[in-house]
């Protein structure tokens, strides 16, 4: 079984939209993890839309899984306090996965 964690955030802020779109690869390139995916939308908060992004990341095996979920909780914190958001949402699932 694979692990998927899914980082859900948004870019409006007292920075700017592009600022924080900005910000979001700027701490994922620092964040450790060679790779990840980051599908850009808009989503509705407090019923105001919202560009942002969802960041998937897999853990292929338990013995990878521990090592991504500090990476995880270590992105979305950083960007929450960054981006100065009031909140980033993480889900994990666990998935089967084939690899070809």
């Amino acid at each position: 079984m694979a692990t998927v964690y899914t980082i859900y955030v948004g870019f409006n802020g007292p920075r700017g939209v592009e600022y924080n779109r900005d910000l979001l690869f700027h701490v994922l390139a620092g964040c450790g993890l060679n790779g990840y995916t980051v599908i850009e939308g808009t989503g509705m908060y407090n019923g105001i839309p919202e560009p942002g992004a969802s960041v998937i990341l897999i853990a292929p095996n338990e013995r990878d899984d521990e090592h991504i979920r500090e990476h995880v909780a270590a992105v979305a914190n950083e960007y929450k306090d960054l981006a100065q958001q009031e909140e980033v949402w993480v889900t994990r699932r666990q998935e089967d996965l084939l690899i070809i």
